[in-house]
């Protein structure tokens, strides 16, 4: 939950070195901008993902389709198999058909049976339509409404195209950021196990999780998409006391499970892109994986700070914007954390600092999982 606040610095995406990166409909960076709001690097891409255009600095290696570009090689790292924007095709086959019925699945190598404005295949394995996940809404989708949509979030009620655009951003950073504790909690068992002899399993919470792509990932943590739900009136949070409110494991205020809910307060507020993007890391990424993990991590952090400076009064936010709610209640402090730890934004200057970033690159992957077990 969220109170009202003024404007303040943009957030720094990629563990705040990068700048913030915007995608298009296909997840793809297509533009990164500095905290002042100022363009500092722009890339275009032709129909199957060969770059066409760059301007500036895009500081990622994750580029068409939010895949992993091997810059030196000229291709693309999809998990399950390479692919060759160049030459339109995989370089190795599919493992498996996934749609026999349909004869673009029997070509093998083919790329997203054909149709790359329209689909995008993050698991190397499956195409998935864009227009269909985001029930026709995607650019490009037929004759319904142009506006930001993503293969992980929907929207309900009234919201404008910028917020949209903010909302799926912040969709994105969070998938993309734990893909990334998970991959790292891999390396860490990889790393561990041979010296013991055993399984690298057993060093880790979350084996299970280490072959999800990205969306895969995401989509499990959360039981499916996620809606942000505008809700009009003052009924989430009579007056303007409230901001938005978290609705993945109870409902209420005309809200239903599985949603996050914002109320007028926040479009009276006029808050900026930046500001509702950070907002997604501390409802979805706080909030969500408590809630969806059964508010276990909620209940480690009290546990914890008894031996930690983890309390809302011991500091270590990365300053304003990174902190959305002032309470000292653990649910809220985690959420401050989730955001922080999506976003790479501490202040390390003080001891709570380094404690919050240890303790959340510790324990994240342990929570995902908790949060895939909740489906």
């Amino acid at each position: 939950m969220l109170r009202p606040y003024v404007p303040m610095a943009p957030l720094l995406a990629w563990a705040g070195r990068c700048g913030i990166l915007h995608t298009d409909h296909l997840g793809s960076a297509s533009l990164t901008t500095d905290a002042s709001g100022n363009k500092v690097g722009k890339l275009r891409y032709k129909p199957y993902g060969e770059t066409r255009y760059i301007w500036g600095v895009t500081r990622t290696d994750r580029r068409y389709t939010g895949q992993r570009e091997e810059a030196g090689l000229g291709l693309y790292d999809y998990g399950a198999r390479f692919y060759d924007p160049y030459i339109n095709r995989w370089l190795s086959p599919d493992t498996i058909i996934p749609d026999p019925a349909n004869p673009q699945s029997l070509n093998r190598f083919s790329y997203v049976l054909g149709n790359p404005l329209r689909y995008r295949d993050p698991s190397g394995h499956t195409p998935i339509d864009i227009c269909a996940a985001t029930r026709g809404n995607a650019p490009g989708c037929g004759s319904g409404p142009i506006y930001a949509a993503s293969t992980l979030v929907n929207f309900s009620g009234k919201w404008g195209l910028a917020y949209r655009v903010a909302v799926v951003g912040g969709a994105e950073d969070a998938a993309a950021r734990m893909y990334e504790a998970i991959q790292a909690d891999r390396q860490r068992a990889y790393a561990i196990a041979p010296r013991l002899g055993r399984d690298p399993a057993e060093y880790s919470a979350a084996s299970h999780l280490w072959g999800l792509s990205q969306d895969e990932l995401f989509l499990a943590a959360y039981g499916g998409q996620v809606t942000f739900r505008h809700v009009g009136g003052d009924t989430v949070c009579p007056g303007a006391n409230c901001w938005a409110e978290t609705h993945l494991d109870w409902a209420n205020n005309l809200c239903n499970v599985g949603e996050i809910c914002y109320d007028d307060s926040m479009f009276d507020a006029a808050p900026s892109e930046f500001q509702i993007k950070q907002n997604v890391g501390h409802e979805l990424v706080g909030h969500g994986i408590d809630q969806r993990g059964g508010r276990q991590a909620r209940a480690d952090l009290a546990a914890a700070w008894d031996d930690l400076p983890l309390r809302r009064n011991e500091g270590g936010f990365a300053g304003r914007g990174w902190e959305q709610n002032t309470s000292p209640e653990p649910g809220e402090v985690f959420a401050d954390m989730g955001l922080g730890w999506t976003y790479g934004q501490w202040d390390y200057s003080v001891p709570a600092g380094i404690a919050r970033s240890r303790y959340m690159e510790t324990n994240m992957p342990r929570w995902i999982a908790l949060a895939v077990a909740g489906n």
